[in-house]
């Protein structure tokens, strides 16, 4: 039986960390007091497991399973209640984490969307259930920090193309492991290098869909 993909500890753990700073930084910008930026931090970070574990997998979310997690978040929390002061003068420095950050999510939201497709598939859930999961795995948590913030999820609006790609490169996984039969590994690769080069030419070329109506 082929092995299933497994998301790379640096990607994982690297992965999380910026996430949770992108949602410090960005319950900072609310002004948001310390409980809050650490409640925004673990849903930006962990959100999409904890959505897909609790609401649909019904298993222990991983986030309350493993102690890091929430270790990774407190620090953040910690870091940034403590620079945030000295942050929103370091306006070269946010810009430089938002960049990083793009980076990271555009090979770790496939990576943990894919994960989350293999759990549903474990699961006996049907195919448009697992390229469900697997998009709520992906993003998430970054639904969930737009409505702790109040504002509308970013997925529901006219943007840059990002829910539809993901989309995709879930169908792809599917295509080329159930279909074709290569090993997960393999696929899993080819659809993390597929979204990567999709949202790099997006971010690029400003890409975006338009409103149904105008």
């Amino acid at each position: 039986m082929p092995q299933e993909f497994v998301v790379p500890w640096i990607i994982n753990w690297l992965g999380t960390f910026l996430w949770a700073i992108s949602g410090g930084l960005a319950a900072m910008r609310r002004k948001c007091d310390v409980m809050g930026v650490f409640v925004i931090s673990l849903v930006s970070a962990t959100g999409g497991g904890f959505l897909r574990d609790g609401l649909f997998l019904h298993r222990t979310p991983v986030v309350v399973a493993d102690p890091y997690y929430l270790l990774i978040v407190v620090f953040v929390t910690c870091v940034i209640a403590t620079l945030g002061p000295f942050l929103g003068h370091l306006e070269f420095l946010t810009k430089f984490m938002d960049k990083l950050i793009q980076l990271i999510d555009a090979v770790g939201t496939p990576a943990f969307a894919i994960v989350g497709m293999q759990l549903a598939l474990s699961a006996a859930i049907s195919l448009p259930g697992v390229v469900l999961i697997g998009g709520v795995n992906g993003i998430g948590g970054g639904i969930l920090r737009d409505i702790l913030l109040g504002d509308v999820p970013a997925i529901v609006q006219p943007g840059q193309l990002y829910a539809l790609i993901i989309i995709v490169c879930c169908i792809q996984f599917l295509t080329l492991t159930l279909q074709f039969r290569i090993d997960p590994n393999i696929a899993g690769w080819l659809s993390i290098a597929t979204f990567f080069i999709i949202r790099i030419l997006v971010i690029h070329f400003s890409w975006r869909t338009s409103p149904v109506i105008k």
